[in-house]
């Protein structure tokens, strides 16, 4: 690799290792083998009530004068949209401090995924349907760092894990209200429109539900209970100081004639200055880190190489201060392709349900068994995703049209999980370690050396997604049960789009970037092969002895050439990526270096 490259890549480690601090819980809070039914119910009630309400997340028409009350003041309405969409926005960057909070609660961090998955698509529903109204090029720029702030002080770097479900329902109260009002601004001819809105909240009922039974949950199973159940708490939300909340209130206010139920904080109880001093000192560590970052095969001497230098640090701080603009922010023809294709093949885990209830699994035979194990530690792969996209945020935090459809995807890989949970539970099969505290016990703690760089954060998803789908085929292919194979079929249909999604995204920073497509390759030939997706979920292993017993035995093919089918279809859509003139990597030395991501 260009030592250039090395030293841009440690840039940026600097500063988003500085800017990505977790503090870990290590305190299990699931229920057991033991517990059976209770493991995952909240979880089924939460995911398969928000798939039934159809939202129209493809949002066509939009609010317009004309749907407003005569008696309510447009301008008050727009700076409630404004401020409430900015706000929300803020929320959307600030989420992923959370799930570090919740890593051995298992039920906890895959509703997050969830939550944080459909928070984003409901963003972007509400913006096409208030875009008439209040156009998205109107919105100010803005710098996400001061609502980060609170999080960097001592004092919120060990939050429990009931006051992070609090603060998440508070959230959700604030969410509620601002519904309620703009539902009482529009007229009733207005009547699709506030069907949208209507759904909107009863998405958030579904979420608040859900959180407040993993409150309940949390106080019943933790030996730590800093609050009783019951407490009636004050309405104030942890963003309150910023500018973007009290516009809100104050918005609020006037609209409904009333004091808002949002209580603020005690006063004195959140320093501002105290915030600013802490952005101060963040972004002064964070400089202090960059400038320690040396290579050592450049010369230092060279004055030449001192000026380039400096002209690559400028950038790295430009990426971390400069302001943005929600037009940017939601540029949505990812999502939009990815929304769509998703669409054409949508399925939930209800659907798996109901297929096993409508056609119950009768026989199964020798070889679906052996598969269905073989599927298990599948699903254990995909189980971790949650850490594939809390990584991939640590690397590509400001690209939030990047996040807009890759946490949908990786809360598409949670699904594939509680689909293949709820497919050995119809089989009647032993299933302790679909359990919620096992599941648990297979979490690695998010480092940001995992994916090492946003280069290699797109690679291994590329090339993962690509065996992925590859995997899945060759296994439902292999089942003799025509239910369990149409299942698994649906998967691999999940698992194409997610490769093609990949795939566009990779064009897309081309034209972004004069520099991706080059440094993407240098860091593929670097290091970016020697790594798969869930290398680091302890079952992976596990995942690839099975398959190769399993192919051993049955006779139907070997796990050799099980392996050199995936190899070869990774090794064409990669050589389909680049151009021709860059690609120089022969398909014998690609297997040669990619082969240690499955077999190390």
């Amino acid at each position: 690799m260009h030592y250039f490259l090395k030293y841009l890549n440690q840039l940026r480690k600097a500063r988003d290792l500085k800017f990505s601090q977790w503090e870990y819980s290590t305190e299990y809070i699931n229920f057991i083998a033991s517990d059976k039914n209770k493991n995952w119910a909240s979880y089924d009630r939460f995911t398969m009530g928000f798939a039934q309400l159809n939202l129209p997340y493809f949002q066509k028409k939009s609010i317009g004068e004309q749907d407003i009350l005569d008696d309510k003041p447009l301008n008050e309405i727009r700076n409630l949209i404004r401020s409430f969409m900015v706000w929300q926005y803020l929320c959307s960057q600030t989420i992923r401090y959370f799930p570090s909070r919740f890593l051995r609660q298992a039920e906890m961090l895959h509703g997050l995924m969830s939550i944080h998955s459909e928070r984003l698509r409901l963003s972007v529903l509400l913006l096409r349907l208030f875009e008439e109204l209040v156009p998205i090029a109107t919105y100010k720029e803005l710098n996400p760092m001061p609502a980060e702030a609170w999080f960097f002080l001592p004092e919120h770097k060990t939050l429990s894990p009931d006051l992070c479900i609090l603060l998440l329902i508070q959230q959700i109260d604030m969410e509620i209200e601002v519904a309620d009002c703009l539902l009482g601004c529009l007229k009733k001819s207005a009547l699709e429109l506030t069907q949208t809105l209507d759904g909107y909240k009863i998405h958030l009922g579904f979420q608040k539900n859900f959180l407040e039974e993993q409150l309940k949950k949390t106080y019943e199973l933790s030996e730590h209970k800093n609050l009783p159940i019951g407490i009636k708490l004050p309405r104030y939300h942890y963003l309150e100081y910023l500018k973007e909340f009290e516009s809100l209130l104050v918005s609020l206010s006037t609209l409904n004639h009333f004091e808002s139920e949002i209580h603020r904080a005690e006063p004195g109880s959140i320093n501002l200055q105290k915030m600013s001093i802490s952005v101060s000192l963040k972004m002064q560590e964070c400089r202090d880190d960059i400038e320690k970052v040396t290579i050592p095969e450049m010369d230092e001497n060279d004055a030449l190489l001192g000026r380039i230098k400096q002209e690559i640090k400028k950038r790295v701080y430009e990426e971390l201060t400069q302001p943005l603009h929600l037009k940017r922010q939601y540029e949505t023809d990812m999502y939009d392709y990815y929304s769509q294709e998703m669409e054409k093949i949508q399925w939930h885990s209800s659907d798996v349900l109901k297929l096993l209830q409508e056609q119950p699994l009768k026989t199964i035979t020798d070889n679906d068994y052996q598969l269905l194990d073989v599927v298990k530690e599948i699903a254990f792969c995909e189980g971790f995703s949650y850490t594939i996209g809390y990584q991939n945020m640590i690397h590509l935090t400001q690209l939030h049209d990047f996040m807009l459809w890759n946490v949908n995807q990786c809360h598409e890989e949670l699904k594939h999980y509680h689909a293949i949970r709820i497919l050995l539970n119809q089989s009647n099969l032993l299933t302790e370690h679909m359990d919620e505290d096992y599941l648990a016990s297979t979490f690695e703690e998010p480092s940001i050396d995992a994916y090492c760089e946003r280069y290699t954060v797109f690679m291994i998803n590329f090339l993962g997604e690509t065996h992925n789908m590859r995997a899945y085929w060759l296994l439902a292919q292999a089942f003799d049960s025509p239910q369990i194979k149409k299942i698994l079929e649906w998967i691999f249909y999940d698992e194409v789009v997610h490769k093609k999604v990949f795939a566009l995204h990779f064009k897309k920073m081309t034209r972004m970037e004069h520099d991706w497509e080059r440094n993407t390759y240098e860091n593929l030939l670097d290091h970016g092969l020697g790594i798969h997706q869930a290398m680091r979920c302890s079952r992976y292993r596990v995942l690839m002895q099975k398959i190769g017993r399993y192919y051993a035995s049955s006779g139907k093919t070997t796990a050799l050439d099980f392996l050199n089918r995936s190899m070869r279809a990774q090794y064409l859509e990669l050589k389909d990526l680049f151009q021709p003139g860059l690609f120089k990597l022969s398909e014998h030395d690609f297997r040669k270096q990619h082969l240690k991501a499955y077999l190390l």
